[in-house]
Protein backbone atom coordinates (compact mmCIF):
# COMPACT_ATOMS: atom_id res chain seq x y z
CA UNK A 1 0.00 0.00 0.00
CA UNK A 2 1.22 3.65 -0.68
CA UNK A 3 0.71 6.93 1.05
CA UNK A 4 -2.54 7.69 -1.11
CA UNK A 5 -4.21 3.84 0.31
CA UNK A 6 -3.72 4.68 4.04
CA UNK A 7 -4.56 8.35 3.66
CA UNK A 8 -7.73 7.04 2.21
CA UNK A 9 -8.55 4.73 4.46
CA UNK A 10 -7.54 7.46 7.36
CA UNK A 11 -10.27 9.70 5.86
CA UNK A 12 -12.70 6.69 5.87
CA UNK A 13 -11.94 6.26 9.04
CA UNK A 14 -12.51 9.41 10.45
CA UNK A 15 -15.29 9.74 8.31
CA UNK A 16 -17.25 6.93 10.37
CA UNK A 17 -16.24 8.55 13.70
CA UNK A 18 -18.18 11.92 12.84
CA UNK A 19 -21.24 9.32 11.81
CA UNK A 20 -20.56 7.99 15.20
CA UNK A 21 -20.36 11.08 16.87
CA UNK A 22 -23.93 12.46 15.88
CA UNK A 23 -25.74 9.76 17.26
CA UNK A 24 -25.73 11.25 21.12
CA UNK A 25 -26.11 14.66 19.53
CA UNK A 26 -29.22 13.22 17.29
CA UNK A 27 -30.45 12.25 20.28
CA UNK A 28 -30.55 15.67 22.08
CA UNK A 29 -31.89 17.26 19.00
CA UNK A 30 -34.71 15.48 19.29
CA UNK A 31 -35.04 16.30 22.80
CA UNK A 32 -34.72 19.90 22.03
CA UNK A 33 -38.23 19.18 19.83
CA UNK A 34 -40.47 19.24 23.00
CA UNK A 35 -40.73 22.16 25.23
CA UNK A 36 -39.81 22.42 28.45
CA UNK A 37 -42.95 22.87 30.88
CA UNK A 38 -43.87 25.75 32.69
CA UNK A 39 -41.21 28.35 29.92
CA UNK A 40 -42.55 31.19 28.32
CA UNK A 41 -42.02 32.96 25.14
CA UNK A 42 -39.58 34.91 25.98
CA UNK A 43 -38.05 31.63 27.32
CA UNK A 44 -38.38 30.22 23.94
CA UNK A 45 -36.63 33.29 21.95
CA UNK A 46 -33.85 33.36 24.16
CA UNK A 47 -32.97 29.93 23.45
CA UNK A 48 -33.86 30.13 19.47
CA UNK A 49 -30.27 29.59 18.58
CA UNK A 50 -29.60 27.19 21.09
CA UNK A 51 -32.18 24.94 20.22
CA UNK A 52 -31.53 25.51 16.32
CA UNK A 53 -27.51 24.80 16.84
CA UNK A 54 -28.37 21.80 19.09
CA UNK A 55 -30.35 20.81 16.18
CA UNK A 56 -28.02 21.32 13.63
CA UNK A 57 -24.77 19.98 15.08
CA UNK A 58 -25.85 16.46 14.34
CA UNK A 59 -26.40 16.97 10.69
CA UNK A 60 -22.85 18.57 10.59
CA UNK A 61 -21.15 15.17 11.65
CA UNK A 62 -23.13 13.58 9.62
CA UNK A 63 -22.22 15.69 6.40
CA UNK A 64 -18.68 15.60 7.55
CA UNK A 65 -18.63 12.29 7.63
CA UNK A 66 -19.94 11.64 4.41
CA UNK A 67 -17.71 14.38 2.83
CA UNK A 68 -14.90 12.16 4.54
CA UNK A 69 -15.78 8.85 3.14
CA UNK A 70 -16.73 9.97 -0.29
CA UNK A 71 -14.27 12.39 -1.04
CA UNK A 72 -11.14 10.95 0.57
CA UNK A 73 -8.96 11.20 -2.88
CA UNK A 74 -10.03 15.08 -3.11
CA UNK A 75 -8.84 15.74 0.30
CA UNK A 76 -5.59 13.78 -0.55
CA UNK A 77 -4.99 16.03 -3.55
CA UNK A 78 -5.48 19.05 -1.39
CA UNK A 79 -3.63 17.62 0.97
CA UNK A 80 -0.35 16.50 -1.36
CA UNK A 81 -0.65 19.36 -4.22
CA UNK A 82 2.88 20.45 -2.83
CA UNK A 83 4.87 17.41 -2.03
CA UNK A 84 3.72 13.81 -2.42
CA UNK A 85 5.67 10.99 -2.34
CA UNK A 86 4.32 7.15 -3.21
CA UNK A 87 5.68 5.62 0.09
CA UNK A 88 7.09 5.87 3.56
CA UNK A 89 10.75 6.46 2.36
CA UNK A 90 11.57 8.73 5.14
CA UNK A 91 10.51 8.90 8.69
CA UNK A 92 9.82 12.72 7.92
CA UNK A 93 7.07 11.51 5.46
CA UNK A 94 5.39 9.19 7.88
CA UNK A 95 5.39 11.84 10.32
CA UNK A 96 3.80 14.47 7.81
CA UNK A 97 1.03 11.74 7.11
CA UNK A 98 0.38 11.56 10.83
CA UNK A 99 0.14 15.54 11.15
CA UNK A 100 -2.50 15.27 7.79
CA UNK A 101 -4.59 12.93 9.67
CA UNK A 102 -4.29 15.19 12.80
CA UNK A 103 -5.53 17.94 10.81
CA UNK A 104 -8.13 16.37 9.61
CA UNK A 105 -9.10 15.02 13.24
CA UNK A 106 -8.54 19.00 14.44
CA UNK A 107 -11.14 20.49 11.75
CA UNK A 108 -13.58 17.58 12.24
CA UNK A 109 -13.60 17.96 16.15
CA UNK A 110 -13.50 21.55 16.72
CA UNK A 111 -16.09 22.44 13.64
CA UNK A 112 -18.95 21.86 15.79
CA UNK A 113 -17.94 23.40 18.72
CA UNK A 114 -17.08 26.75 16.77
CA UNK A 115 -20.87 26.38 15.95
CA UNK A 116 -21.98 25.86 19.68
CA UNK A 117 -19.45 28.53 20.91
CA UNK A 118 -21.62 31.12 18.16
CA UNK A 119 -24.77 29.91 19.02
CA UNK A 120 -23.81 30.47 23.31
CA UNK A 121 -22.73 34.31 22.27
CA UNK A 122 -26.45 34.83 20.58
CA UNK A 123 -28.20 33.12 23.22
CA UNK A 124 -26.46 35.04 25.81
CA UNK A 125 -26.48 38.60 24.02
CA UNK A 126 -30.29 37.99 23.30
CA UNK A 127 -31.21 37.05 27.51
CA UNK A 128 -32.41 39.85 29.38
CA UNK A 129 -29.73 41.30 31.47
CA UNK A 130 -31.70 40.25 34.45
CA UNK A 131 -30.71 36.29 33.65
CA UNK A 132 -27.50 35.18 34.91
CA UNK A 133 -26.11 33.08 31.65
CA UNK A 134 -22.33 32.88 33.07
CA UNK A 135 -22.09 29.43 31.81
CA UNK A 136 -23.16 30.12 28.18
CA UNK A 137 -20.85 33.27 28.53
CA UNK A 138 -17.98 31.34 29.73
CA UNK A 139 -18.75 28.35 27.03
CA UNK A 140 -18.13 31.08 24.57
CA UNK A 141 -15.19 32.66 25.96
CA UNK A 142 -13.40 29.76 25.98
CA UNK A 143 -14.06 27.78 23.34
CA UNK A 144 -14.35 30.71 20.56
CA UNK A 145 -10.69 30.69 20.07
CA UNK A 146 -9.48 27.63 21.12
CA UNK A 147 -12.06 26.28 18.17
CA UNK A 148 -10.72 28.83 15.77
CA UNK A 149 -6.97 28.27 16.51
CA UNK A 150 -7.86 24.33 16.49
CA UNK A 151 -9.28 24.84 13.00
CA UNK A 152 -6.30 27.11 11.38
CA UNK A 153 -3.76 24.87 12.78
CA UNK A 154 -5.99 21.57 11.29
CA UNK A 155 -5.56 23.45 8.01
CA UNK A 156 -2.25 24.13 8.24
CA UNK A 157 -1.24 20.28 9.12
CA UNK A 158 -3.54 19.39 6.33
CA UNK A 159 -1.83 21.44 3.70
CA UNK A 160 2.10 21.55 4.78
CA UNK A 161 2.57 20.99 8.81
CA UNK A 162 6.42 21.86 7.41
CA UNK A 163 7.20 23.74 10.28
CA UNK A 164 6.60 20.57 12.81
CA UNK A 165 8.35 18.51 10.31
CA UNK A 166 11.25 20.68 10.33
CA UNK A 167 11.31 21.04 14.18
CA UNK A 168 10.73 16.95 14.37
CA UNK A 169 13.19 16.03 11.59
CA UNK A 170 15.96 18.87 11.51
CA UNK A 171 18.81 16.22 10.77
CA UNK A 172 16.52 15.16 7.52
CA UNK A 173 15.67 18.57 6.15
CA UNK A 174 19.74 19.63 6.56
CA UNK A 175 20.43 16.17 4.65
CA UNK A 176 18.36 16.71 2.01
CA UNK A 177 19.03 20.77 1.49
CA UNK A 178 22.53 19.51 1.16
CA UNK A 179 22.08 16.70 -1.27
CA UNK A 180 19.75 18.90 -3.68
Amino acid sequence: MIIRDYFNLGCKLFGVYCIFLSIPHFINAFASFYPIEGSGDDYEKIFFFYKITTRIIPIIYVVIGYHLIRNSEKIFEFSYKTSYTDDFASDSDKFRFFLKLLGIYLITEYFPDLIKSISSYFTYTNAPQVWDLFTQKQYTTINFLSSIAAIVLGFYLLRSGDLFVKLGFKESAKNRNSEG
